[in-house]
């Protein structure tokens, strides 16, 4: 069954008929590929461990496709291959030596039973190799790790352990949840860019509040987000129906669902009754939303899993705020800025990229603006605060919008009233035309004068006066106030003859 479900694969046809002709060095497929292979999904990352010298094994096969060759490791023998077949799909190869020259050692010191099968490619049959029974932990779902040792040799597997589960659907027994828990305390000795990476793939993955919520109850969330972790059991009060960890799970759950329906057109079951609002809200800015999602800051991370890390994120400032009630209301009025801090902290301790903790940070420091625009005011009034909105949140201010929604359904839950859910979708709808539809009006406008004309034309001297008159001309700009270089002069010399009386 596992070969003919490899061999649907044309291009990995081709390798395995080249790879084939190494018989008196026997080559084995092992790990995601053999296991995601059983499961009958398809695979474009192969992981190949060679009874010889895997880089002369490699080289071959990169020559053979005419693909490229890198050494990921010279001392160990470690090298990948990437290929392309013709469509262009990217397909990455890596190979090793076999562990300790022996196979049997190789598969036990891997992480999970279900990534410890090996498929050996160059014999007849292409026979299977399970000393751990992975192939029945598969098909009974259940994840367990190879060894007691497993978490002990690379604790980073603890991380890994939530996203097996829940991509896979796998059960943990009780025994693998005392045994993660025992070994947190070496996770402070993994690097952070290696729990960072383990920890983005959740975010790649579906279903990420199930995903956490494994972190949380293994103790491992504490460990890598220690931030997080303090919103488990904050009562934040009224109106927020749940604790801040439970808010911010029903937020990430609604974030991923609106990812998920721009991606694929899924449509999450059992959330809330309004979702069907916030799909023909998607729907009429799908093509963009599409398109800005598929952009990216970062080539190791997608847009995708950097929005639902924010949204994981944006209330970590409120167990650090000093809660102010107001009209039987709990408020924490400096939560946003606060956060913000905590943000560009962790994000550098992840050694995340410079525009991506920008990124970070502008979403959480302005991820409760949108919820102030007041549209009972004047168009005017309006455009300007959008102006502003735009300004202060950069970037981020689509996915602040799309965001504002999710904040506000995981806030009311049940309770919420129709009039505060249209509110809502007024608000966010107001944001993402300006953005998509009027950006060089409203997000960035051109001034009509420049610095220079405004010089010459009133006598003024180049400082901060010039910059304050080119800001608020730019914002008379947006609010249609302004619309031609004329009344552009207009407007500053009459707001420079009232700033002198």
């Amino acid at each position: 069954m596992i070969e003919s479900n490899l061999q649907k694969n044309e291009f990995f046809r081709t390798i395995l008929a080249f790879l084939r002709t190494f018989k008196e060095k026997p080559v084995y497929l092992v790990g995601g590929a053999v296991r995601d292979a059983l499961l009958g999904k398809p695979s474009h990352d192969f992981d190949f461990i060679v009874d010889g010298d895997a880089l002369v094994v490699a080289r071959r096969l990169a020559d053979s496709i005419n693909g490229a060759f890198y050494v990921l490791d010279g001392t160990r023998n470690y090298a990948r291959v990437i290929g392309s077949d013709e469509q262009g799909m990217r397909t990455i190869f890596d190979f090793a030596p076999l562990y300790q020259n022996d196979l049997q050692i190789d598969l036990r010191s891997r992480d999970f039973s279900i990534n410890a099968i090996a498929c050996a490619i160059t014999s007849p049959g292409s026979a299977l190799i399970d000393p751990l029974h992975g192939r029945e932990d598969l098909e009974k779902r259940i994840l367990r790790p190879c060894s007691d040792r497993a978490f002990v040799d690379d604790p980073v597997r603890m991380v890994r352990a939530a996203r097996f589960a829940v991509e896979y659907q796998l059960t943990m027994p009780a025994s693998v949840y005392r045994q993660i828990r025992e070994n947190v305390p070496a996770l402070a000795d993994v690097s952070e860019e290696r729990k960072r990476d383990e920890l983005f793939k959740i975010f790649e993955n579906e279903d990420v509040p199930a995903a956490l919520e494994i972190l949380e109850d293994t103790r491992v969330l504490e460990s890598v987000l220690p931030e997080v972790q303090r919103l488990v059991g904050f009562q934040q009060g009224s109106p927020h129906h749940f604790d801040g960890w439970g808010h911010t799970l029903k937020a990430l759950a609604y974030c991923e669902a609106m990812t998920n329906y721009l991606a694929e057109g899924d449509r999450a079951e059992g959330l809330s009754k309004w979702m069907i609002d916030l799909y023909h809200l998607l729907d009429e800015f799908s093509t963009e939303l599409r398109a800005l999602f598929s952009s990216s800051i970062a080539v190791e991370r997608s847009l995708r899993s950097l929005f639902l890390f924010a949204a994981l994120c944006h209330d970590i400032g409120k167990p650090l705020d000093v809660p102010e009630q107001i009209e039987n209301r709990t408020k924490y009025p400096q939560h946003a800025q606060l956060g913000a801090r905590a943000m560009e902290k962790r994000s550098r301790a992840m050694a995340l990229g410079k525009l991506e903790i920008q990124w970070l940070q502008s979403f959480i420091r302005c991820h409760m603006q949108l919820h102030d625009l007041d549209v009972s005011s004047s168009m005017a009034e309006q455009r300007i605060f959008l102006y502003r909105f735009f300004k202060s949140a950069g970037q981020t201010s689509p996915f602040v919008a799309l965001f504002s929604l999710a904040d506000l359904l995981a806030t009311y839950d049940a309770a919420m009233s129709p009039d505060r859910w249209r509110l809502g979708l007024v608000r966010c709808e107001k944001a993402l035309h300006g953005w998509f539809h009027e950006y060089a009006a409203l997000v960035a406008p051109e001034p009509l004068l420049d610095g220079v004309e405004l010089q010459n034309e009133f006598n003024l001297k180049p400082g901060k006066e010039l910059g304050n008159l080119l800001a608020r001309l730019c914002e008379a700009q947006a609010a249609g106030k302004v619309r031609t270089k004329q009344q552009a002069q207009e407007w500053i010399g009459s707001l420079l003859a009232k700033k002198k009386d």
